[in-house]
């Protein structure tokens, strides 16, 4: 996939009209003259694209937020209010920056959809129809985000004013039909490809991923699986390495069907500050994975730690699923020519600079502010970034649809409606190839292969942010959030901490955990509550026929 040209325009054009489209629908603007030419709705589209990303320059994208509020990830410093969220302190912070984040995209949204008749009048049909069908997919987005944090919510369609903002929320299974009903009659509308400087727009297969996988979360099997398959059978192939597709080396990539691209002179990214570690220049090590992730990969012969004979306590990161090191920067590994490493006694590293290895200071271990349980994040974080500071912005593209998730969902839908044939055993091992680890055993039960699908998609989608709503819909979170996080090894017990035992979540157990680990956290979850975040208390000031989330 091509880089996001259409986002150059923005440096140009969007300056102009990104007020007018916040203003509405509070100030009411007359829309009888938009749009008055094709270069004008151009524009206000790149207003709608533009809500897709982060919502400053100083904040981590979304996307990758996500996994580092659930058991695969933690996030320093209470970012976000993620602390109070994780430790039963609700701070609606968070809830309210992500809530106005989303209505913010949809409102651009509706502006040009509800002008489109105007629009027609005046431009080209063909394009008036598939910008409707661009903007309506990016709505839908906004939308499966705020379903699935908040539940109901309301439901606009149109740009409205003050007096008669005052909605209700609309129950989640009626927005869902809705807007997998836009994503059918996009996709019907939208070309599988774009050339030139409309390379990076939205797409048929885009449409057809997003209905996917908002239908799979809201147990629409049949529909998630229909539209996989419709997905599967486009011109889409699984990168050859799993680990490049989320560098620099992936951003052209076949198996990419939708991502946020970035130029440093248009929308840079400043993702890898917050995923970094402190040895780079600037990096804060805000963004980590968790040792319950690490656990978590199987080892090459393909049995979990606690039952493979390859495991070694000493060596934990030998013969393991090679989507390990491919997405987690380990102890003794080697990134942007520094020697990764963080045992208490190792307060020196290595770095080579002109092929010349020398010893320097080892800010992993001395800055108190180092990562907190020993690891960092590698994908999205591209070694040419390890330099990088906030006056040298990064361009690393985020993937928000891609082929691999696409075959998960395909699995799972398959095994959930209970019609498991070949092509749903090929949609897990087709991954598995790639990477060179086993291929699942045959003629496997129903709850055999569920549990079989969780584990690699919670494998192979690991630090792209899917896991939060993953342990909804599986209702699992009360048992994978709860307890205490894991921090660094103690030394005394580095290499020889023991080895965890797995529960029917795929959770891992120490029995010695507090002796080994280093305590970061406390989290709790409650569990008549806390699987749907609560509607913020500043909108419901504003509007009091917004109704509240239970236990809030």
């Amino acid at each position: 996939m091509k880089k996001y040209i259409i986002l150059i325009l923005a440096t140009l054009c969007f300056a102009s009209c990104s007020d007018f489209l916040d203003k509405s629908p509070l100030d009411s603007p007359s829309s009888s003259d938009f749009p008055k030419s094709k270069e004008e709705l151009e524009t206000a589209t790149i207003g709608v694209y533009n809500s897709l990303y982060k919502r400053d320059g100083g904040h981590l994208q979304d996307e990758l937020f996500w996994d580092n509020i659930t058991d695969l990830g933690y996030i320093r410093g209470g970012y976000e209010s993620s602390e109070g969220i994780l430790t039963g302190s609700v701070n609606t912070r968070m809830f309210t920056t992500h809530w106005k984040h989303s209505y913010k995209g949809i409102q651009r949204a509706n502006f040009i959809l509800e002008n489109m008749d105007i629009a027609r009048s005046r431009i080209n049909e063909v394009l008036c129809d598939r910008i409707e069908s661009e903007v309506k997919f990016i709505r839908a987005y906004h939308y499966m985000h705020l379903t699935e944090r908040f539940g109901d919510v309301p439901f606009l369609t149109t740009s409205i004013s003050i007096s008669d903002s005052q909605l209700p929320r609309k129950p989640k299974d009626e927005i869902i039909s809705h807007i997998l009903t836009d994503l059918e009659n996009a996709a019907n509308i939208l070309p599988e490809k774009y050339e030139g400087r409309d390379a990076g727009r939205v797409t048929k297969g885009a449409a057809y991923a997003l209905k996917a996988r908002i239908a799979l979360y809201n147990g629409e099997y049949e529909i998630a699986r229909t539209a996989a398959l419709n997905v599967m059978k486009l011109d889409y192939k699984l990168h050859p390495q799993y680990g490049d597709l989320f560098q620099l080396e992936g951003n052209n990539s076949k198996e990419i069907i939708f991502q946020l691209s970035y130029h440093k002179d248009v929308h840079y990214n400043n993702d890898h500050i917050f995923l970094g570690g402190r040895a780079g220049t600037g990096n804060w090590s805000t963004a980590v994975p968790s040792q319950m992730l690490i656990d978590s990969y199987l080892c090459t012969d393909g049995k979990p730690i606690d039952e493979s004979p390859l495991y070694e306590q000493e060596k934990p990161f030998e013969n393991r699923d090679p989507r390990l090191k491919q997405s987690i920067i380990v102890p003794q590994t080697w990134f942007g020519g520094d020697l990764f490493e963080t045992h208490p006694d190792s307060i020196q590293t290595y770095r080579i600079e002109n092929g010349v290895s020398k010893r320097i200071g080892n800010l992993e271990v001395t800055n108190q502010y180092a990562t907190f349980t020993g690891y960092l994040w590698r994908k999205n974080w591209d070694e040419t970034q390890y330099w990088k500071s906030w006056a040298q912005e990064g361009v690393m593209p985020l993937k928000i649809l891609r082929l691999g998730e696409v075959l998960l969902t395909y699995a799972e839908a398959c095994i959930e409606l209970n019609q498991i044939d070949a092509t749903t055993y090929k949609a897990i091992n087709d991954l598995r190839d790639r990477v060179n680890m086993p291929h699942i055993g045959t003629n496997l039960a129903q709850d055999t292969f569920r549990k079989i699908v969780r584990q690699e998609r919670k494998i192979e989608l690991a630090g792209e942010g899917f896991r939060l709503y993953d342990i909804r819909r599986w209702q699992i979170a009360e048992h994978v959030i709860p307890g205490n996080m894991p921090g660094r090894k103690n030394k005394a017990y580095w290499y020889n901490p023991g080895i965890p035992t797995f529960d029917q979540f795929g959770h891992p157990h120490y029995s010695n955990q507090d002796q080994v680990f280093k305590t970061i956290q406390v989290r709790k979850f409650d569990k008549g509550r806390d699987y749907l975040w609560a509607i913020p208390q500043t909108e419901r000031d504003l509007n009091p026929n917004l109704s509240q989330n239970d236990g809030y």
